[in-house]
């Protein structure tokens, strides 16, 4: 087992690699260690959004097969695969490193300096090279294309590998 990965609320993300600290791949039985609270699947899903929400600590959240670690504050949600490898995560409130370019959370989405596309049915915003999509990084603001609001501000970020079993 490895040492017990720490929370930098002002690492930077590294697309498709880390964010807040943590580094994807990384065993879930190394996080253990930071848990305060572990919720099952047996509340309702409104029950279960609620305790997620007020929690004031690290919750381990345990659905079947699937585990998530989430973190009060910061925002932080560690999502494990199956396997128990963290395959993404998402950060939001109180995050305070930078997430592209030298922006952060609550920042503009139209100072990132690089093509987006904005995926509808998702609702996020990635970004783009030569028409295709850079994988590993996305963008959520609440709002919807970037053309018809502007001044949108960046609420969340993920970084992800989905290849991680």
């Amino acid at each position: 087992m490895k040492a017990t990965p720490k929370l930098d609320q002002y690492a930077p993300a590294v697309i498709g690699k880390s964010l807040a600290g943590f580094t994807l791949g990384d065993e879930l039985d190394n996080f253990i260690p930071l848990v305060d609270t572990i919720l099952k699947r047996s509340e309702t899903d409104r029950q279960i959004n609620e305790i997620i929400h007020s929690n004031q600590g690290v919750l381990l959240f345990v659905q079947d097969d699937w585990y998530d670690i989430f973190f009060s504050q910061p925002r932080i949600e560690l999502c494990f695969s199956k396997k128990g490898k963290l395959w993404h995560i998402i950060v939001s409130d109180g995050y305070k490193g930078e997430i592209f370019d030298g922006l952060k959370i609550g920042d503009r989405l139209a100072d990132i300096k690089h093509p987006l596309y904005f995926d509808d049915p998702d609702e996020v915003h990635y970004l783009i090279d030569d028409g295709h999509v850079i994988s590993g990084i996305w963008f959520y603001t609440g709002e919807g294309e970037l053309e018809e609001d502007p001044d949108q501000r960046i609420l969340e970020v993920r970084v992800y590998d989905y290849s991680i079993e």
